[in-house]
């Protein structure tokens, strides 16, 4: 009877102790995945974090009568800034241009004395757009007013869509949407009275794609040449390049 007191006793003692393990091992797996594999995960975004915001940016600026125009770019893109020698006459530009290093984006900014105005448009003409996206960064040191980066693509007169990416006053081509005319989005990128205070000073802030089919006449045969392209980190870096531009 003692006997079976004992083994009886041994085999609950058994039991205990194998419970005792199963828990220890669940406590163990819970405190890993809850404190040490969080801090490994919180760890790397720390380092992604640091090294987005460590990216280095370089600077290009030109001048322009009294004012200077800047714009920040990453490091390993060009920059190349023009500006009127002494001798020019007053209705000369200034521009800054700056490309990826593949050589299919570039950033162009623009500003001088003559027109920037676009060519008559004819709204009864069935010219639809196609594709339209507005980003919700404003640029506020260029102007007197916030701009916003706009893209759009429209119908091109014989086939292919004409497209167009810059910035834009709030206004009718800022709110435009798919199915309006192409005329509401025709002066993308064209800033006419830069200062907002009827001095001649005009200028254009735009992306150019160097690369693509038919860029004489900014068109596309198919959308997707274009969509390809904008979903690129190039291309989301130069949006960053324009947003950054600034009159000192």
């Amino acid at each position: 009877m003692a006997r079976r007191v004992y083994e009886k006793g041994d085999a609950m003692a058994v039991v205990f102790g194998v419970l005792v393990v199963l828990l220890m091992a669940a406590l163990g797996v819970i405190f890993y995945q809850n404190f040490i594999a969080k801090k490994a995960d919180t760890s790397n975004q720390s380092q992604d974090s640091g090294s987005s915001q460590n990216e280095t940016l370089l600077s290009a600026d030109v001048a322009f009568k009294n004012d200077i125009y800047r714009m920040d770019y990453p490091e390993g893109w060009e920059a190349e800034a023009k500006k009127p020698e002494a001798a020019d006459t007053a209705t000369a530009s200034s521009s800054i241009t700056i490309t990826n290093p593949d050589k299919d984006i570039q950033v162009v900014f623009l500003v001088s004395e003559e027109s920037v105005a676009s060519q008559p448009c004819d709204t009864t003409d069935g010219l639809k757009v196609r594709y339209y996206n507005v980003h919700s960064v404003p640029v506020k040191k260029l102007t007197g007013t916030s701009l916003f980066l706009v893209e759009a693509m429209s119908d091109y007169k014989g086939g292919g869509y004409k497209y167009a990416v810059g910035l834009a006053p709030e206004g009718g081509m800022t709110h435009a949407s798919v199915g309006d005319s192409h005329c509401t989005v025709a002066s993308l990128g064209a800033l006419p009275d830069l200062n907002g205070d009827g001095s001649p000073l005009n200028a254009i802030a735009k992306i150019d794609f160097p690369k693509l089919s038919n860029v004489k006449d900014s068109k596309v045969s198919s959308m997707d040449e274009l969509k390809d392209i904008m979903a690129t980190d190039d291309y989301k870096a130069a949006v960053k390049v324009l947003e950054s531009i600034r009159k000192e």
